[in-house]
C-alpha cells in the first residue's frame, strides 16, 4: 500500500495547458504534477534514449523534467507505458474492478477498449505497438489511469521486472 503525494494532470491539450501549469505553480504547488504523453512510435527516439539535464529523474517510460516554464512535469512514452497497462490488465486474474453488474462499469469498459495497438517494426529493427484512438471514442479514463501508472512509478512502486526502490518525492519547487 503507498499513500500518492501528488496528482498527475494531462497538460497536453493546448486549451488548458496553461492552466494546468498554473495551478500547480500557484494553488496546488507541490500536489499537482503537469503530465505530457508523448507519440513515441517505432521510427522514433524513446523516452528512455532522451538525453536528461542536471535535475532529471527517471523510469521507465518516463522522465521528470524541469521545462521552459521552470515548472516540474513528467513526459511518458504513451505507447510503452500503454502497451505494459494493457498487458497487466489482460494478464492479471487478480485485478478486479468494483461492482456487482457490466452496467456499473460500463463507462470504464469503453474508455479502456476506445484504442486498438498495432505492431510495427521500423527500418531498424525497433519494433513497438503503436495506439490509436477508434473514431468517435473517448479514452479519458484510459488515460488516467496510465498517467497513475506513471506516478505511482515516480513515488517508488515496482513494475513487474523492476528492483523495488525506496518511494521518493521529487516536487519540491
Amino acid at each position: 500500500t503507498m499513500q500518492m503525494s501528488a496528482l498527475a494532470v494531462d497538460a497536453n491539450w493546448g486549451r488548458t495547458t496553461d492552466i494546468v501549469y498554473q495551478l500547480a505553480r500557484q494553488k496546488f504547488q507541490g500536489k499537482i504534477l503537469p503530465a505530457h504523453g508523448r507519440y513515441v512510435g517505432a521510427t522514433g527516439t524513446t523516452v528512455d534514449q532522451w538525453r536528461g539535464e542536471k535535475g532529471d529523474k527517471r523510469g521507465p517510460g518516463w522522465i521528470l523534467q524541469r521545462g521552459r516554464r521552470q515548472q516540474r512535469h513528467v513526459v511518458f512514452d504513451a505507447n510503452q507505458l500503454k502497451s505494459w497497462l494493457v498487458g497487466q490488465l489482460a494478464g492479471n486474474p487478480g485485478i478486479s474492478i468494483p461492482g456487482d453488474s457490466s452496467t456499473e462499469n460500463q463507462m470504464l469498459a469503453d474508455n479502456l477498449s476506445a484504442e486498438y495497438g498495432t505492431e510495427v517494426t521500423a527500418k531498424t529493427g525497433r519494433r513497438c505497438t503503436e495506439w490509436r484512438l477508434l473514431p468517435g471514442r473517448d479514452n479519458h479514463l484510459f488515460d488516467c489511469l496510465l498517467m497513475s501508472a506513471v506516478l505511482a512509478s515516480i513515488e517508488g512502486a515496482s513494475l513487474p521486472g523492476q528492483v523495488a526502490r525506496a518511494p521518493k518525492t521529487y516536487y519540491s519547487a
